[in-house]
């Protein structure tokens, strides 16, 4: 029978001499950190979602102050219908696709999109 890898890192701790209590303990704050981890790149990546391409936006040219607020309430109205399953992850990377020649490519998307030389590839 194969050991997730939560067993192994509690066989770990006893065989280094902690009581089984100190290594419940030890896996539950190693949980907590990892959350709070998660949450932290979770807000980072938001952050840089809205942040990095409305500053190209405004430094180019193609939108001025005015309507940076209009730009971020549109995206933010697109990402509550991505959140509510009203546009799919493959329909984004279509659009994604579409618009600018980008692809994403990961196991998580169900399209794939046919070779083309001049399109920039992403793996995830």
């Amino acid at each position: 029978m194969k050991r997730t890898k939560r067993e192994k890192a509690m066989s770990m701790m006893r065989r280094s001499g902690m009581s089984q209590l100190d290594t419940f303990k030890a896996m539950l704050i190693a949980q907590k950190e990892a959350k709070k981890m998660e949450m932290e790149a979770t807000e980072k990546a938001f952050l840089y979602m809205l942040a990095i391409p409305l500053n190209v936006l405004v430094a180019d040219g193609i939108i001025n102050h005015e309507n940076a607020s209009e730009y971020i309430r549109s995206v933010m109205s697109l990402y509550e219908s991505v959140e509510k399953g009203a546009v799919t992850d493959d329909e984004l990377a279509a659009l994604l696709h579409e618009y600018s020649g980008v692809t994403i490519e990961a196991d998580w998307l169900e399209k794939k999109y046919p070779e083309d030389k001049d399109a920039v590839t992403i793996v995830g």
